[in-house]
């Protein structure tokens, strides 16, 4: 749905889809949203094991696809944050949020090129729960703004730091419920 009402626009290569913020950022905006696509959509092939079991070599193919994504999305989403004209706040989150992306992601190339299949797992849970954080963001300033709740630059920075941790807050309650 997020994929739908958000990210379509930006392959429409007008000012008019992208906007007089990230017109001029088009060339750091496109690929990041490309990336990010191809991550939410080749991510899940990860965690099914019976997708796994059945198909088990577009597994293999999509974790480097989706790694590959992770890489030039989070160089984009770098490139996104320190070219940000909101506040210093506003890039800190978005910056870190990009280094987060590689560090899970990189974490989970390394546990799988030695073979530690459980470890990988783990990072790359890790890596999606990122990969998911900037989606909650979106979802929630776009709720709030609609319900008029953001009226400045710091509620909106300041929202990018709590709600992106939505995404572990949920990864920590399932793994609660699933160890009891």
């Amino acid at each position: 749905m997020f994929i739908f009402t958000n990210a379509l626009r930006y392959f429409i290569f007008t000012e008019e889809a992208y906007g007089a913020y990230f017109w001029p950022r088009v060339n750091w905006v496109f690929p990041h949203v490309v990336c990010v696509i191809i991550a939410l959509l080749a991510g899940p092939f990860q965690f099914s094991n019976r997708l796994r079991a059945k198909y088990l070599k577009w597994h293999k193919r999509s974790r480097y696809l989706y790694l590959i994504a992770i890489l030039f999305g989070a160089i984009a989403g770098i490139g996104l944050s320190l070219t940000s004209q909101v506040n210093l706040t506003y890039k800190f989150g978005l910056f870190f949020l990009a280094i987060a992306w590689l560090l899970n992601s990189g974490m989970a190339l390394i546990c799988i090129l030695k073979r530690k299949i459980e470890q990988y797992r783990e990072w790359m849970i890790r890596s999606y729960v990122v990969t998911f954080a900037f989606v909650f963001f979106r979802l929630f300033a776009d709720i709030f703004t609609t319900m008029k709740l953001l009226k400045e630059q710091t509620s909106m920075a300041l929202l990018v730091g709590h709600v992106g941790l939505f995404p572990f807050y949920l990864q920590k309650l399932f793994y609660s419920i699933k160890e009891h």
